[in-house]
Formats: C-alpha cells, structure tokens, sequence
C-alpha cells in the first residue's frame, strides 16, 4: 500500500485489497479517513507516524493477524509517500493462543488451574463491578475423596475428579468459570447471576454428580458438598471475600452431613 503525504491512497496490490476487504472498484486518490474507515488500527498508526505495530482484522471464517509496517518513501533525500507493508501473522499468533490455553488447563480434569482460575475471576469481578452487575461463586468439594482414593486407589480418584469436572463443565453455561483449586476441590464463578440463582445452579449440579457411574467403580456413588455465595451488585467485594464466605457455607454443608448444598 503506497500513500502520499498528504495520506491519499495512490497504490494497493490485491493482497491488501483483499486483506482489508476494500472493493476492487474503489478509486486511488481518496483519502486514508475515508479508504481505511473500518481500519481505525492502521489509521492510527498512519497518523502518528508508527513504524511498527499488530493488527486484528476480521477474514472471512476468522479474526487475523498482521504485523504492519510503515516506511517513509524519499526522493533525493525529500520525502514524498509512505509504504505500508502488511505481513500475515496469523498462525503465529494461533499457536501462540493455543499454548497459553495449554498452560492454563489443568492436565486432569480439563478446566483451568487454579492461577488461571484466580486470574480470570479477578477480571470478571472489575468488569462486573464497572456494569453494576451481580456475582456469585460455588466452592465444590468432594465428599469422602480421601476414602477412596485410598481404598479404590488412585485410578479411581482420577476418575472420579474427570467425571466430576466434566459434569460442572456441562451443567453450566457459556461465560461461567470454573477451575480446580487442587485435590478434590473445584471453584465455579456465576457472572450477572444473583444468589438464589447460584443457589439453584448448585442443587442442579449437585444432583448430576450424584447420577455420575464410574468406569472402574459403577456401584460407588459420588457425592458432592457446595458452598454458595454471592452480592446483588459486584461492587467493593474482593475475591478473598467471596472466598471466604463460600469457605465457610462448603465448611457448613460438610458438617450437615454432606451432599447437600449452603448458600451463604
């Protein structure tokens, strides 16, 4: 892509043609505002002179990657355009994306670690609290894991912790969060729902674990204790809070008999 200095368009190949979904009946000669509008990215970059940055821009099946590159163009020593090079980064930057994802699941049970986990929460809680939205969380903890994982061995504890996962997995919806603290403990973040809701969500979630037929084990029934909070608006509540609270409605439902879920 060729400009002159006063940001006209007077040369595009077809690659950035199509790159940037301009028609191929566009005129040269228009002005960068107007020529790149749905580009505010590379705009930027054009008015402020940047040598060098990244740019998403949406392709026909997927979002993609560029790297983009502004050179002065001189004649004699004057300068008299720019050339814009764009360099096609996407499968870099997949596979960048890819091996994060990797680094943030747990190997086991397939949700995400506790340091992911602990990340992604404290985002969602700043954004819920910016839309006055409500929060709620679920602390999950097997009952009895340590029995069995001692007497049936750990083949069946590991099944056990892939069934459970999977069912959390499955029981919630798309934009909840849930990850494994570690051992026989998961944690399961409900954004914009309200506490009776969570609550609800839990005795659900609940009961499939409950219904959950081991492989190695079909006569071992698994159950699961749940401790449930929540705030009717995500605002000056710290994650540790909620925590805490969920801590104590689990430490409550563990000493009620287990199986069975507290909202706090």
């Amino acid at each position: 892509m060729v400009l002159d200095l006063q940001n006209r368009l007077i040369d595009l190949n077809p690659a950035a043609r199509s790159i940037l979904n301009l028609p191929h009946a566009q005129p040269l000669g228009l002005g960068v505002a107007e020529a790149l509008r749905n580009h505010p990215h590379l705009l930027e970059q054009i008015d402020t002179g940047l040598e060098q940055t990244c740019l998403r821009i949406m392709g026909r099946d997927q979002i993609q990657y560029f790297e983009s590159r502004l050179f002065l163009v001189f004649n004699r020593k004057h300068p008299v355009g720019k050339t814009i090079i764009l360099d096609n980064l996407t499968q870099q930057a997949l596979l960048i994306q890819r091996l994060e994802t990797l680094a943030a699941i747990e190997e086991l049970t397939n949700v995400w670690n506790r340091r992911h986990f602990m990340e992604r929460c404290q985002r969602e809680l700043q954004r819920l609290e910016n839309l006055g939205q409500p929060v709620s969380l679920i602390f999950v903890d097997l009952d009895y894991f340590k029995q069995i994982n001692d007497h049936y061995g750990h083949k069946t504890g590991d099944e056990m912790l892939r069934a459970v996962a999977q069912i959390l997995r499955q029981g919630l919806r798309e934009g909840d969060l849930v990850g494994r603290l570690g051992g026989e403990e998961f944690l399961i973040l409900l954004p914009a729902t309200v506490p009776d809701q969570a609550c609800q969500i839990a005795e659900r979630l609940r009961s499939m674990v409950e219904l959950a037929v081991l492989v190695m084990q079909p006569n071992l029934t698994v159950t699961a204790s749940f401790g449930v909070t929540g705030l009717a608006t995500a605002a000056n509540v710290s994650l540790d809070e909620l925590l805490a609270k969920a801590d104590a409605a689990l430490y409550q439902a563990k000493e009620s008999g287990r199986n069975r879920v507290v909202c706090a």
